[in-house]
Parts: structure tokens; C-alpha cells; sequence
């Protein structure tokens, strides 16, 4: 088989290329054509497209954001994916069981591939550009403090981040938070009218720090799962954070109101707040200007993965 071995080398702490080595050494004796290229943010495409062609498998070593970036291309070719998890959370990798051993990386590609659904991303134009924003969610779109914290760790990062990179950041959404005012359409329907509050649509049920928020969200259903929690301040978004870690979003509360919760293939979110903050699959959402609007559609059965998924 050939097998694309795509590498970031600073996942893992900095061990990313020296696990990964591991991993390509074990395929080779077992008799798999390994092509290895270093994925990353500002890297060149030239080695990941000479990596992937005629490639039946696609090995991805580093984190959700590293699978993230690397998926429009393997999903290109039709190669299947294994993800070596050397990321903070690795939610892709924790929902299919994939492990960072060489054995069980070995065992995956002998095995069956299932094809699973992946979301399509339309955002209005980025600061300084005239086309819109175009990316593609595995797990899931945040709009709202989650988008805060991941903007944050983004514009302080210098290096390899733990959970510990987690801090300071919640702390702050908690005193400054951003809670944009949304409107969301779901299949053409409108199931929130310009409320201010946190809007999460998954793809997949696993979410940072355990929260999961959306755990009916299902991968192979051809639909995302819509969740909103309306809030007016850090503290309100605190609570619905606590309530989703403690399974509780559907429990009535007073003076908060209800989660609203829905599904389906297209779901279409504006406001008029300016530069809302925003995050696909764990990675920073680029600044808006003007009116944001951002349109999710699922592409069922777009990418094939290697291991059968539990849903």
C-alpha cells in the first residue's frame, strides 16, 4: 500500500518527527511504500502534493488543527486517514480509538476504511480580502467564547501548547466574553433570532475539556448538531460550560432559559457584531469585516477513514 506519511514536526512537544520516524520505520517492514512530507501551518504544499499522489493511505502525526489543514488534500486524492494523536485534545482521534503506536497504526491500514461526513465552511470576507473564507470542519464550528479562547492562545503562542494554555484565556472570557448577537437558520428554518449568546455546530460528539456539548452529533448521519446558549455575560457562558461538562444542557433553569438544540444539512448563522470570534476544529478563525455570515453544509460521506467509527 502506498501510505502518505504527513508529519507536523511540533506536535507532541517536539517529538513530532521523532515519533513519526518510529511510525514510518514499523510501515516499511511491513511492506508499505511510505512517502513522508512536514505539514504545518505556512509550510509549502508542493511536498504534501507529492506526498499524497496515488496515495491509499493518508497517516496525519500531530494535532486536530495539523488533521484540519491537511484534510481538503487528502480528501482531493481519496485517501483514507489515520491520525497519530500528538495534539492537546485530539478529539478525531479519541472518537475512533486511534492510538500513536506504530502496531496499531500497522493494524488500522490492513483493516476496513469507513467514509464519514465532513462540513463545509463559507465565511464572509477575511480583513483585507474580497473572497469569502472557505474551510472544512471534521469536528466542529464555535462561535463565541470558545472562538475567544482559541483567538487568544493563537495571538500569545510561541511554541507547543498544554491544557495549562487553557487558563488564563477562560479566565478572561469570563470577564470580557464574546457573546455575539446571532440569528440561525437551520434546513431554512430560523431558530434563533439576533440573540446574544454561544453557538456550537458539531459534526462530531467529542468536544474540548469534556464538554460535549452536542454528544447526539453523529458522523455518518449526513446532518451537524446545532446547539445555542443564549447568555449575556462570562459568568452566564460559565454556567452553560459547567452544565454541558455535567451533562445537564437540557435541564430548565431559571433566569438562563433553555439550550436550543436541532440539527440538519445547512445551517446558515449572521450578526452584526463586528469581527465575532470564531474557531473550526480547535484552530483560530481568521477576522471578519462587516456583517459576518457563515454558512455550514454537510458533504455526507466525504472522507474516508480508516477503523470503523463508533457512530
Amino acid at each position: 500500500m502506498r501510505v502518505a506519511l504527513l508529519v507536523n514536526p511540533t506536535s507532541g512537544r517536539g517529538h513530532g518527527e521523532r515519533i513519526a520516524g518510529v511510525i514510518s520505520r514499523a510501515l516499511r517492514v511491513a511492506g508499505h511504500d511510505v512517502h513522508e512530507a512536514l505539514v504545518g501551518r505556512g509550510r509549502p504544499s508542493g511536498p504534501i502534493e507529492a506526498a499524497l499522489r496515488g496515495a491509499d493511505a493518508a497517516v496525519i502525526a500531530g494535532g486536530d488543527g495539523t488533521l484540519h489543514h491537511a484534510t481538503p488534500q487528502v480528501q482531493a486524492v481519496g485517501a483514507a486517514v489515520y491520525h497519530v494523536p500528538l495534539g492537546t485534545e485530539n478529539l478525531f482521534a479519541r472518537h475512533f480509538g486511534m492510538k500513536a503506536d506504530a502496531r496499531v497504526v500497522a493494524r488500522a491500514l490492513a483493516g476496513p476504511s469507513a467514509a464519514i461526513d465532513v462540513a463545509a465552511l463559507t465565511i464572509t470576507p477575511a480583513t483585507g480580502t474580497t473572497e469569502p473564507l472557505r474551510r472544512q470542519a471534521l469536528l466542529m464550528l464555535g462561535i463565541g467564547p470558545d472562538g475567544g479562547i482559541v483567538r487568544d492562545i493563537a495571538a500569545r503562542r510561541r511554541g507547543p501548547i498544554s491544557h495549562a494554555s487553557y487558563v488564563a484565556p477562560s479566565v478572561r472570557q469570563l470577564v470580557a466574553p464574546s457573546l455575539p448577537r446571532l440569528t440561525i437558520e437551520v434546513d431554512g428554518k430560523r431558530v434563533v433570532e439576533s440573540r446574544r449568546g454561544w453557538l456550537i455546530v458539531s459534526n462530531c460528539r467529542e468536544y474540548g475539556g469534556r464538554l460535549d456539548p452536542c454528544r447526539r452529533a453523529s458522523m455518518r448521519d449526513g446532518a451537524v448538531d446545532v446547539v445555542f446558549l443564549p447568555a449575556e455575560s462570562g459568568v452566564s457562558a460559565g454556567v452553560w460550560a459547567a452544565r454541558a461538562l455535567t451533562r445537564t444542557l437540557d435541564v430548565g433553569v431559571p433566569m438562563m432559559g433553555r439550550a436550543v438544540r436541532c440539527a440538519g444539512a445547512e445551517v446558515r448563522v449572521t450578526s452584526d457584531d463586528e469581527d465575532p470570534a470564531w474557531q473550526v476544529d480547535g484552530e483560530h478563525g481568521e477576522a471578519t469585516r462587516g456583517k459576518f455570515e457563515a454558512v455550514v453544509r454537510v458533504m455526507p460521506g466525504a472522507l474516508r477513514v480508516l477503523g470503523v467509527p463508533r457512530a
